[in-house]
């Protein structure tokens, strides 16, 4: 997997998430951060692997200052879909419209494989948490939505490894903002920018 997410998105600042918590026991299937973690641990899964490619930040994304660029920028990631040839794997990250239930978001799982979820929460603070999820039995999801130390909103991004057309066919869907692939570039997710300019 590609290992990353979209988690501070704001030129320097802090106002957003500024890297990955990841507990040392993973057996949990979850992991949290806010806005006052800046580790930048890493997560190895027993996933499907495909080609190790050398990828680097798409210049376009830091350069987002706006919902009209934003909204272009998932326009031409969208397209990009569509140039990919034949039917090989594809690793990419979806970002939905909103933060999606356990039930709406399951129904994505089918023909993805290597999944990495991101939902969102709000804690008592009143800051935004990024849970992530490695572990798709519903004990999981059951405790990720539990969870007393955040209210949780829902799946906000999907991250993980697909065909062509399984990515035709999610570029299409109205839950979907966006579907960025590893195309050259590291797909960052955009929900933190779309939540930021609402």
């Amino acid at each position: 997997m590609i290992g990353q997410c979209e988690l501070n998105t704001v030129s320097n600042t802090f106002d957003s998430l500024a890297g990955f918590h990841i507990p040392s026991d993973i057996t949990s299937g979850s992991w949290t951060a806010t806005t006052t973690t800046l580790a930048t641990d890493s997560i190895q899964t027993n996933t499907t692997q495909i080609e190790s490619k050398t990828l680097i930040e798409n210049p376009e994304y830091t350069a987002i200052e706006n919902k009209i660029q934003l909204d272009e920028f998932a326009a031409e990631v969208n397209d990009n879909i569509r140039e990919l040839k034949g039917n090989e794997l594809s690793e990419f990250i979806i970002t939905f419209n909103r933060p999606l239930s356990s039930e709406e978001v399951k129904e994505y799982l089918d023909d993805i494989s290597s999944v990495l979820l991101y939902g969102r929460g709000i804690n008592s603070n009143s800051e935004r948490v990024t849970i992530g999820q490695v572990l798709l039995s519903d004990s999981v999801f059951d405790a990720i939505e539990s969870d007393t130390s955040y209210e949780f909103k829902g799946y906000i991004q999907l991250q993980g490894v697909a065909s062509k057309e399984v990515l035709e066919k999610l570029v299409d869907d109205s839950n979907v903002y966006s579907v960025e692939v590893a195309k050259g570039t590291i797909p960052m997710g955009l929900y933190w920018k779309l939540e930021n300019s609402k």
